[in-house]
């Protein structure tokens, strides 16, 4: 039973992930099970391993068919200390869409983000 639990823990592929402290509370309450991210080059090339920084400019058709990295987790962590508060959330799915109101900045509500969307 030992080497199923171990085997299940070094599966885990976490995505870590800095957010500020009103999203963190809202990760850690429950009310927001998705986080955006821009699709910029960056985010490209962190989430996908087969968009590496050229995108279309219409955002349903980012890199054609897109192949995300195999992300199980994602670390929520709220600062950059080696205390700061943090919370693991495993990953429902990463896709690209619009955001959800009340889950980011109004002025996002119109642009195609990365959604990383969990648990």
């Amino acid at each position: 039973m030992e080497i199923n639990m171990k085997e299940e823990k070094d599966d885990k592929k976490i995505l870590r992930l800095s957010v500020c402290k009103k999203w963190f509370d809202m990760i850690v309450a429950g009310t927001k099970k998705e986080e955006y991210r821009e699709i910029k080059a960056y985010w490209a090339k962190r989430l996908t391993t087969n968009c590496e920084c050229h995108y279309d400019v219409a955002w349903e058709h980012y890199c054609g068919s897109i192949i995300y990295r195999p992300f199980t987790h994602v670390l929520f962590i709220n600062g950059y200390s080696k205390n700061s508060p943090k919370i693991e959330k495993k990953i429902k799915e990463i896709c690209i869409g619009l955001p959800k109101k009340g889950l980011c900045p109004d002025k996002w509500l119109n642009t195609g983000f990365f959604i990383i969307k969990f648990e």
